[in-house]
């Protein structure tokens, strides 16, 4: 699996988007939403330690 289909299966399995709406995105956008899943999971990691 190449780093892409990651980053796709990233926002399917946190934000429930469906891969035809990823497939759709325009870069920047799909930037903002792994950027933001990123930060959540960060956030996450730190309240369960």
């Amino acid at each position: 699996m190449d780093q892409w289909q990651s980053l796709q299966g990233l926002l399917a399995k946190w934000f429930h988007i469906q891969p035809g709406e990823i497939n759709e995105m325009l870069i920047d956008d799909f930037m903002v939403w792994i950027d933001e899943a990123n930060a959540q999971i960060e956030s996450q990691n730190k309240q369960s330690k």
